[in-house]
């Protein structure tokens, strides 16, 4: 070993600061060669002709297993020890500083250190100052970390010792898991020549068995009965043999999913119009409809709105924002490919690793191909895939009422078995729902026009945001909870109430009760003011993601209308298919709630044994005609409606942010919603009955309870 690298191994081994100890141990704890890799040797120094063999980094097991394969070994070690060590086992003295330079070798080997500074990189060093010895048509075989092999700082390296005549010949995959427990490094064999050979040797030793097949295969320069065994590439197309794997297996899924798809496989490049990258945790991307985010790093999901992304902005920092050309691609296509088992497998491979955390590059992503099928095609698919979602959702609400009640088993079985079997279970979902929201439903399943189905929707998702801010505010009015707490909504915003203005109250209730319920110190209050020991209730009473559905749609809902002139079909088809998405996460969100708290409308009270015993009609379902029952406890005004949590039998006074008509005949049930105050009026308007759209009402009960909880 040249004296300059053993005195700069020897100064690595005694420094201690900056973490130069953990160096140390590295450098004294040698690495023995494995078997493989041994008779991957063997089998080469088997081949040459005069079989002079240098070992210029040597362990004992390697000068013993190989000194009877040559007529010559020279080694070196940094470690004088063990130097003695191998003269006493072997009887073949070391190197003396420089006669190892002065010979000229057939094969020079060593298992390197497994670690790498770039700096001070202790391997490289071994590998130049020994090279040299090789002969000129002699062979340089050592074992590298990966990194020191794939990545573009090897890269760099490898051109550097091209431009000096030594060249990379082979590159050979050694099993995972090597070295272990002690090293997880991946690691490989590298083979250098001073004969420049037009391509590359690419193998994969997965058994012992295969090393010496392997070594006749690149000494022959042939390709092996199958790609593990040795495989000719041209230089630059490969890094090593699982990046050549990873080719293969994309070729071979693209076959596959050409047919499955029925569509064209296409660079991302193809279908976008632009794609993003942040430069620094400050900035965020700009939100977009036609956008879809795809994770730099790992399988996490992609994502289609920012929303669904986390809100600090470093967590943007780990994604892609590919605006999409929607004239070829739905976003919500493209989601739904990348996020499937082939998709995330596509996105691995083309980070080039499956060994190991590396991220997806700029490059990588536009080239990564998915197949496109006819926009017609990817329609369908959404919508067989949002129905799939129904019947899912469906089951996690069935999974729920039997979590709550097992005793109603059979009543579950029933249900279980109309969705295996028949029934339309978004229909049966709807009459689930309090009457107001579900006579909107009701008219956007029945309809036949897109643009009417779009109009239905967006007056279901306004009237479901006032419904919930009524449930909300009739809980938050409860002496438990602290009326000054309320920010970022005036009352202002409800003289001329707006989809937004709601959805920012439900957010700030939703958001206060649920810091109440995660408090241990207010956990006990939150529950006494919703009147109920069930914290499930609780939950999604307060659910952040149904505020964020309703966020999106109020977004697009201003973006949609705001651009007037639209009357093609196929645009309103498309909003109704985003809508309809954002209708089954809401339905996925909701769960059982309904089944846990109702809305009721007292019809008649009575006192027995001095009780008062209030007959109500539940107020579920599209049709007007309820039935009755009875709640026990405190009387009911009958000019007002209430909520009532089922496992308590407890009410709550609904806010007047909505009304339902008792009378007259033509107007008898029919439901208004609070728009805005008009003098000393409060005027509502209907979403589903068509004869009367507006409804005035004398006084301002609407906006003085807003007043009251806002206190702004």
């Amino acid at each position: 070993m040249p004296s300059s690298l053993r005195r700069e191994i020897e100064w690595l081994r005694d420094a201690k600061p900056n973490g130069s100890a953990r160096k140390t141990r590295l450098l004294n704890h040698l690495i023995t060669a494995n078997s493989a890799v041994l008779e991957f040797v063997r089998a080469i120094i088997v081949k040459t002709e005069n079989k002079g063999l240098y070992l210029p980094f040597a362990s004992s097991v390697e000068v013993e297993e190989l000194r009877s394969d040559a007529l010559t070994v020279s080694y070196s070690t940094p470690n004088y020890e063990l130097s003695d060590l191998i003269q006493k086992k072997t009887g073949i003295p070391p190197s003396s500083e420089d006669s190892a330079s002065d010979l000229e070798y057939d094969v020079v080997y060593s298992i390197l250190p497994l670690w790498d500074d770039r700096k001070e990189s202790i391997p490289r060093k071994i590998v130049e100052e020994s090279i040299g010895s090789l002969a000129q048509n002699g062979i340089g075989i050592f074992t590298f970390i990966n990194r020191m092999v794939i990545t573009n700082y090897a890269k760099r390296w490898h051109e550097e010792l091209s431009a000096k005549g030594i060249y990379v010949s082979a590159i050979i995959d050694l099993p995972e898991g090597l070295y272990e427990p002690i090293y997880s490094f991946g690691t490989k064999i590298v083979v250098f020549s001073k004969e420049k050979i037009k391509k590359l040797f690419l193998a994969k030793i997965e058994v012992e068995s295969d090393a010496p097949k392997i070594a006749n295969f690149y000494l022959s320069q042939s390709n092996g009965p199958k790609p593990e065994l040795g495989i000719w590439v041209e230089r630059d197309a490969f890094l090593d043999f699982e990046s050549y794997e990873n080719e293969q297996i994309r070729k071979r899924t693209a076959v596959k999913l050409r047919k499955a798809y029925n569509g064209e496989m296409t660079p991302i490049s193809a279908i976008s119009t632009a794609v993003n990258v942040l430069r620094s945790a400050t900035s965020s991307f700009d939100e977009a409809e036609n956008a879809v985010y795809v994770p730099r790093f790992g399988s996490s999901k992609v994502v289609s709105r920012l929303s669904e992304l986390r809100e600090e902005s470093q967590n943007q920092l780990s994604y892609f924002q590919i605006l999409v050309d929607e004239k070829q691609v739905l976003p919500e296509f493209l989601k739904f490919f990348l996020n499937s088992d082939e998709g995330v497998a596509m996105r691995i491979h083309a980070t080039g690793r499956l060994t190991f955390v590396t991220p997806l590059i700029y490059e990588s992503l536009m080239a990564l191909e998915v197949p496109v099928p006819s926009l017609k095609t990817q329609t369908e698919v959404l919508a067989t895939l949002a129905n799939l979602n129904k019947l899912e959702n469906e089951v996690s609400r069935l999974k729920s009422r039997l979590e709550v009640a097992p005793a109603s088993y059979s009543n579950i079985a029933k249900d279980m078995k109309d969705i295996n079997n028949t029934g339309d279970r978004f229909e049966q979902w709807i009459e689930s729902l309090p009457y107001p929201l579900a006579t909107i439903l009701k008219q956007y399943a029945v309809s036949d026009s897109n643009q009417e189905r779009q109009e239905k929707l967006f007056h279901f998702f306004e009237a479901y945001s006032i419904f919930s801010a009524a449930i909300l505010t009739a809980i938050y009015r409860r002496p438990q909870f602290n009326h000054k707490e309320i920010k970022n909504v005036d009352v202002d915003y409800f003289e001329k109430a707006s989809f937004g203005a709601w959805v920012r109250l439900d957010r700030e209730l939703a958001e206060l009760f649920r810091k109440q319920i995660n408090d241990p110190e207010t956990i006990d209050t939150t529950l006494k003011g919703f009147q109920t020991e069930d914290r499930v209730l609780v939950n999604l009473i307060s659910n952040k993601d149904v505020c964020s559905i309703l966020q999106r749609t109020c977004e697009k809902r201003n973006k949609w209308k705001g651009h007037s002139g639209i009357t093609s079909e196929e645009i309103y088809a498309d909003h109704v298919r985003e809508l309809g998405l954002d209708l089954s996460n809401l339905q996925k969100q909701l769960k059982d709630l309904y089944e846990r708290i109702r809305l009721i409308r007292p019809i008649r009270l009575n006192c027995r044994r001095g009780e008062f015993i209030n007959t109500v009609e539940p107020l579920t379902g599209s049709n007007p005609h309820f039935k009755k029952d009875e709640v026990v406890g405190e009387a009911l005004d009958e000019d007002k409606l209430y909520f009532q949590v089922i496992d308590t039998g407890k009410t709550f006074e609904a806010p007047p942010f909505f009304v339902l008509k008792r009378s007259p005949i033509e107007v008898k049930n029919a439901c208004f919603f609070f728009s805005r105050v008009e003098g000393d009026e409060s005027l509502y308007v209907s979403y589903h009955f068509p004869n009367i759209p507006e409804y005035f009402e004398m006084g301002q009960p609407a906006f003085d309870t807003l007043k009251s909880i806002l206190g702004n």
